[in-house]
């Protein structure tokens, strides 16, 4: 296994395609190239229908999946709003690379059994997935049917970001619907979600729902609640919930108390009628909630604690290759400096090939479930299996 990730700041498709096919082909050292992952900057100039068909003429007919992003990961460096173009290649002994593109009228039956869904993907077998997501496209659906027929398969991605939602598999571009690739033989990924958010108060459970609102926790008004948080909040957090920074984290299994167990959603509105806040995700009587703050200095900190229980705890001396898929809402307006999240994988790892994009929305599991998250940073290091 060998994997290399080229960056290129070239402001037209030609020339960053030239030079990040040219640098890969250097780094494959005559090995062939399996994989390809590309991640472009809708601001590079040409026709995108082609980029994914002049990569491929460069180094072959491997299976190619991207996408567009608003920002690219590669080499240590964030580029965001700016044009460049990210290519990740891996040469993959012993597995077996497979690419699909999924419409929402592809999916099976939710009443389906698992082998329709293997068959509709072309793919039988448990293994890593990568997925990058456009337009009309219930995520949700997909991800619980993923998990449903293959439940031990970590899965891993995001959604297009910028201001095209392009996807690409080998010479195609879409704009709806979902490319992804199975990985299936002598490799593993070993995926980590970071949140972008802390917990703020304690912990409670809801008592009334309607759908997307909250009608009440504790048995009491959801805004009473929230008033009383915020005041025994410090002043710092009590400035932060009013620059936009307060969010709702829902227990995604209530057996697992951990802070990164929690899903992050946003907290759309307040019905002061009722005392009701809405929610950015539907809900259920039972679920634990705790609400949350966005601190760039608590991120930072729970992406190092990952990293370095990491490296301690697993077989992270072989791994060959990353990806990285970061928020929208990270980067350096959110840390105060560049390239925050790529280069804290360098500072744990070293120098490892590293590529990705800023989502829309990152996806990555919490436990034995994928799920879509917001502000977090989505990563997944591979490595052979033998």
């Amino acid at each position: 296994m060998h994997w290399v990730s080229t960056l290129s700041r070239e402001q037209t498709i030609p020339r960053a395609v030239a030079e990040t096919c040219g640098a890969v082909l250097t780094q494959m050292g005559g090995r062939s190239v399996d994989l390809v992952l590309i991640f472009a900057s809708p601001e590079l100039g040409g026709d995108f229908a082609y980029l994914g068909r002049l990569i491929q003429q460069q180094l072959g007919s491997a299976v190619l999946v991207g996408c567009a992003g608003g920002g690219l990961i590669a080499q240590g460096q964030e580029i965001e709003d700016e044009p460049g173009l990210v290519v990740t290649a891996a040469h993959l002994p012993g597995v077996t690379v497979t690419g699909f593109h999924l419409e929402m009228a592809d999916l099976p039956d939710l009443d389906a059994p698992p082998l329709a869904w293997q068959e509709r993907l072309g793919v039988m077998t448990d293994g890593p997935f990568l997925l990058m997501a456009g337009g009309g496209m219930d995520l949700e659906v997909l991800l619980a049917g993923l998990d449903y027929a293959f439940p031990t398969s970590p899965k891993l991605g995001g959604i297009a970001s910028g201001s095209q939602p392009l996807l690409f598999l080998n010479e195609q571009c879409h704009t709806r619907g979902v490319n992804g690739v199975a990985l299936r033989g002598n490799i593993a990924m070993d995926p980590l979600v970071a949140q972008g958010c802390r917990p703020l108060g304690q912990k409670h459970e809801i008592t009334g729902c309607e759908d997307y609102l909250l009608t009440q926790l504790d048995g009491m008004p959801p805004v009473e609640v929230l008033g009383r948080v915020l005041g025994a909040a410090s002043q710092r957090d009590r400035q932060l919930a009013q620059r936009n920074a307060l969010f709702v984290g829902l227990l995604a299994d209530e057996f697992k108390q951990a802070s990164v167990n929690f899903l992050i959603r946003n907290l759309m509105g307040v019905d002061r009628q009722r005392g009701a806040l809405a929610i950015g995700q539907p809900l259920r009587v039972g679920q634990t909630l705790q609400f949350h703050i966005r601190d760039g200095a608590a991120s930072s900190e729970d992406l190092d604690q990952l990293l370095h229980n990491y490296v301690a705890n697993s077989g992270a001396s072989t791994v060959q290759g990353c990806v990285l898929f970061s928020c929208l809402g990270r980067g350096e307006s959110f840390y105060g400096s560049p390239n925050h999240d790529a280069q804290a994988v360098q500072r744990h790892l070293g120098a490892i090939p590293v590529g990705g994009f800023f989502c829309n929305g990152e996806i990555g599991p919490v436990g034995a479930t994928t799920y879509l998250h917001g502000y977090t940073a989505a990563i997944g290091f591979f490595r052979p299996l033998s």
